[in-house]
């Protein structure tokens, strides 16, 4: 039990600090105006998250930007991953 616990705690730390660099990533991107770093950074950066409905809003502003630069296979994944976040954030309305 001891062994599960720290390896809980371990992956929770993981976790954490994955976020923390897509965050300070998206950060740089946004000063640097890059719009594909960030859809990029906002991509990843959802699925670090717990709670679908901000996951849902990263996606959402990714596919913003991705629509915009006209990457027509970026935009496809991700609205597949829109619509697992719906799935998982609201059975009823993903049907």
């Amino acid at each position: 039990m001891i062994v599960f616990v720290s390896e809980t705690v371990g992956w929770r730390a993981v976790r954490v600090r994955r976020e923390w660099e897509f965050i300070a990533a998206l950060a740089g991107f946004r000063a640097e105006g890059d719009r594909w770093g960030s859809a990029m950074a906002l991509a990843w950066l959802c699925n670090t998250r717990g709670d679908p409905a901000e996951a849902f809003g990263h996606i959402q502003e990714a596919l913003t930007l991705t629509e915009e630069l006209g990457a027509d296979q970026d935009v496809s994944d991700l609205l597949c991953n829109r619509g697992d976040y719906r799935i998982h954030d609201d059975p009823a309305r993903a049907s």
